[in-house]
């Protein structure tokens, strides 16, 4: 059975001699100091990577839904976590105190996604120490840091990185309580299994992981931690029982097919790069192969190390579980939805890359290889429409806030592509919209307890005040085409004009007509002004022309 021990030193009393107590405790707050630096620099560096271009992407629809949700008063949020999307309703409670403090735009709105992912690269720095030495912790915050769906993270106003760090966290919690057991450390740990669960449900499997991994590696500590972790899944009793009664809001999940496959390999912890899931897949087997060929060679088999089976039971067992949920019952799976296990796949990786490299020179190339390798994902992320479709909410809201002046008016089309009218574009940006007239509103999202707002019909719409009006709608497209991602969702983008729509036909009939229009990546923004009617001319002789 694997130990938790701590490792003896390489070097040290035993080897140069008896040394005074002085020495000795020199020596340890000498390692101290040297851990603390790493799990700063580490985290610090992670989040400067994070942080560089992460305003860049324009909000896609389930950013919107954040901003939406949060931006409304705290009773009005708790109406609407109590029909839909209960299982984010923590982070949205969190992210609603912080835009009262810095404002809505993309570059606030990921902060907290950014600082995250620094949380989570130094507590897996804190992991890699517990359950290894400086070379492991170092090597897997560095590969965390780096790994696409980590610098994804950060570009999202989701609570995927902070899933990351509570559960990096949340582990180390456990480590540290398999160590030094007692009753106190044991109802920490429940209550943040607890309070990873409120954050995201699925992070009920870790939970499943941790106990695995205690099985595999302290099999005496498994009641106490069984109990724990029971303990603080009980206390999510009635929050599990509200997100499962909200589980339409999930009913457009694809069911997995053949494509699961490359999904788990390349999106779950490589999005978006095939080349960069390649070079770590191939660095996994060849460190694999070293180890089968070492055995081969009469090598003397011993047992997995506590940080690889800890790393396994957390990257492999909430993908599985999720998956056979999947096929067994309900869809439930996406790459995004497990973020959560990336730092413990990250951890695999960075003990494979020791295992074929043992010098850290040697180590540190390895390291550039895969840096290079996820490149062009950590550029692509970081332009305009880097979203799914290449969404332009913000670049639509862009132009309304340069171009638009207090007291014009705004219209909405709708977009196939878009589960909604395209007044999310003021929800994901309402700065854009502040001072504009909604002529298109019957109620607002936080009046209706919902997540979009109610519109009203289009004869209903009023515009016959108006001097100037916006439309945002589609863009003009001839023909229909389908965009189908790797998780199996579905995008249409639907031909059609502009001047074919209702609203626009609506603005035209009363007396507005279009003197500009600005064309994006799936919509445009439409200005119309009211026509003048010119007064007759002064005339002085009977033949001028009337």
């Amino acid at each position: 059975m694997v130990t938790l021990a701590h490792r003896a030193p390489r070097s040290g009393a035993s080897a140069a001699g008896p040394t005074s107590f002085a020495e000795v405790r020199a020596r340890r707050s000498h390692r101290l100091w040297i851990r603390r630096v790493d799990v700063v620099v580490v985290g610090l560096g992670a989040t400067l990577l994070a942080a560089l271009g992460s305003g860049v992407p324009s909000f896609w629809y389930d950013e919107a839904a954040s901003v939406a949700s949060a931006d409304r008063p705290i009773p009005d949020l708790l109406r609407l976590l109590g029909t839909v999307d209960a299982v984010h309703g923590l982070y949205y409670l969190l992210l609603h105190v912080w835009f009262g403090v810095v404002g809505i735009g993309e570059w606030t709105a990921r902060l907290p996604s950014v600082v995250g992912v620094g949380v989570a690269a130094s507590g897996l720095v804190v992991l890699g120490y517990l359950l290894g030495d400086r070379r492991l912790a170092v090597t897997a915050g560095v590969v965390f840091a780096i790994l696409p769906r980590t610098t994804w993270a950060a570009t999202e106003a989701r609570s995927s990185a902070w899933t990351m760090a509570v559960a990096v966290w949340l582990t180390v919690l456990l480590v540290t309580t398999l160590r030094r057991p007692s009753p106190a450390r044991w109802a920490c740990y429940a209550l943040g299994v607890a309070c990873s669960v409120v954050l995201f449900l699925y992070s009920a499997t870790l939970v499943a992981a941790h106990l695995l991994a205690v099985a595999l590696i302290a099999r005496r500590r498994l009641g106490p931690a069984a109990l724990a972790a029971a303990a603080g899944l009980a206390a999510t009793t009635p929050f599990a029982l509200l997100t499962v009664a909200e589980r339409a809001q999930v009913q457009w999940i694809p069911p997995l097919d053949g494509r699961a496959v490359g999904n788990v390999l390349r999106d779950q912890w490589f999005v978006d790069s095939t080349v960069g899931a390649a070079v770590a897949w191939l660095v996994v087997l060849a460190a694999l192969g070293a180890a089968v060929r070492r055995l081969w060679h009469g090598a003397r088999p011993h047992a997995p190390a506590a940080s690889t089976v800890v790393a396994a039971c957390g990257a492999v067992l909430p993908t599985a579980l999720l998956i056979a949920w999947s096929l067994g019952t309900t869809p439930s799976y996406l790459d995004r939805y497990v973020a959560f296990s990336t730092p413990f796949a990250a951890m695999l990786l960075a003990a494979a890359v020791l295992a074929l490299a043992r010098r850290p020179r040697r180590a540190a190339v390895l390291v550039g290889v895969l840096a290079v390798a996820f490149l062009p994902a950590y550029l692509g992320q970081r332009t305009a429409y880097a979203k799914p479709v290449g969404m332009d909410y913000s670049a639509a809201a862009d132009v309304l806030a340069a171009r638009a002046r207090p007291g014009d008016c705004v219209l909405y089309g709708a977009a196939s592509w878009n589960p909604t009218t395209l007044r999310i574009v003021g929800a994901a940006r309402p700065d854009a919209v502040a001072g504009l007239v909604d002529v298109g509103l019957a109620r607002s999202a936080a009046d209706a307890g919902t997540f979009w707002a109610e519109p009203l019909p289009v004869d209903a719409l009023r515009l016959d005040g108006c001097a100037t009006a916006w439309l945002v709608t589609d863009a003009d497209r001839d023909t229909t085409s389908l965009v189908e991602r790797p998780t199996g969702e579905v995008f249409t983008m639907g031909a059609g004009r502009a001047a074919d729509t209702p609203e626009y036909a609506a603005a035209v009939s009363a007396g507005l007509r279009e003197t500009d229009r600005t064309t994006l990546n799936l919509s445009q923004v439409i200005r119309f002004e009211r026509e003048a009617v010119s007064p007759r001319r002064w005339c002085p002789t009977a033949g001028c022309p009337r």
